[in-house]
């Protein structure tokens, strides 16, 4: 009985430290001609690559991240690693701010004025710098139809003709 109990214990243990690496974007286009876009981001996942990019050695509180003081870093970093080509062309992500919701970052970016085009290129490396199993989910939104993907380490590009 004490074997059984044991083997339960260690099995139990053995799923509840499983962590999963994941996240989810959401590439909307609007009627007004901008890209808006949504990426969802465990705290602690983010945190841990902002320090390993910024080398900041301190503690990151969401007040922090959520005020200003790292606007134009979170900007830079997701422009490091989401790459959005339209034609071929890189767009300029730009910060729009982030919510805290629970244990993830929910974060805001835009491109404006998006232009006519015929090619969409998402290459998301987020997170993959830290985790090689990060799998970032994505799904992308034009004129009512859906296309998702997810992007690994091995393969993180989607390129869709819209």
């Amino acid at each position: 009985m004490n074997k059984l109990k044991l083997i339960l214990i260690v099995f139990c243990f053995g799923f509840s430290t499983h962590k999963y690496y994941v996240s989810t974007s959401l590439f909307n286009f609007t009627d007004s001609n901008s890209l808006q876009i949504t990426v969802r981001l465990f705290k602690d996942d983010f945190k841990d690559a902002f320090k390993k990019k910024y080398l900041v050695n301190d503690i990151i509180t969401d007040e922090m991240l959520i005020d200003s003081l790292y606007h134009n870093n979170i900007n830079n970093y997701f422009n490091s690693f989401l790459i959005v080509l339209l034609d071929d062309v890189k767009n300029k992500l730009n910060f729009i701010g982030l919510e805290n919701k629970n244990d993830m970052y929910v974060f805001y970016l835009e491109i404006e004025n998006v232009p006519d085009f015929y090619n969409l290129i998402i290459d998301n490396k987020l997170l993959f710098d830290l985790y090689s199993e990060q799998q970032n989910i994505i799904h992308v939104k034009k004129n009512g139809n859906k296309k998702s993907f997810i992007s690994r380490v091995n393969n993180s590009i989607l390129s869709l003709d819209i």
